[in-house]
């Protein structure tokens, strides 16, 4: 398993372009604010469903998984039906470095598990959590526009 997902923007071969015809600081500022709007749309999470194990992965692997579990929920570290919602997710959302040598990761150790695009668990893709790669996919316009914006702004301050 990688500790890297890497992902294209389809459709953003045009601004690419653009911003290498642009001042470091425009194309920076326009990068900026796309990572920003990503962030804040890969930070949602989708609304509570009650999804079997069963229903996920077909039943328990061995009784001794059962037994496992069971005991769990009897000591209440595990509570079933219950969204147990720490947002610990979407915190875990950040964006390293700056402009153009930036780049949004999650180091959540479960994240993978939820959204990963290569390696997303069935019970998180039951319940409605988004690969990354479709949650971008989805938002290509307008992380277009952000970017767009975050251009005009930094042309602004520079006057031109």
């Amino acid at each position: 398993m990688s500790d890297f997902i890497g992902i294209e923007i389809q459709g953003a071969e045009g601004l690419a372009e653009a911003l290498a015809k642009v001042p470091d600081v425009v194309a920076d500022a326009a990068i900026d604010e796309a990572n920003a709007y990503m962030v804040r749309s890969l930070r949602a999470y989708p609304p509570y469903a009650h999804v079997t194990y069963q229903a996920a992965y077909g039943g328990w692997k061995s009784e001794k998984q059962r037994r496992y579990v069971m005991a769990r929920i009897s000591e209440g570290t595990i509570t079933p039906g219950k969204a147990n919602r720490t947002q610990n997710m979407s915190r875990g959302w950040e964006i390293v470095g700056y402009g153009r040598s930036s780049f949004i990761t999650n180091q959540v150790d479960y994240a993978h598990f939820l959204m990963s695009d290569d390696s997303q668990a069935n019970m998180p893709k039951l319940i409605g959590w988004k690969r990354v790669g479709d949650v971008l996919k989805e938002r290509t316009k307008e992380i277009l526009r952000r970017a767009e914006i975050g251009a005009k702004n930094a042309i602004k301050l520079l006057g031109l």
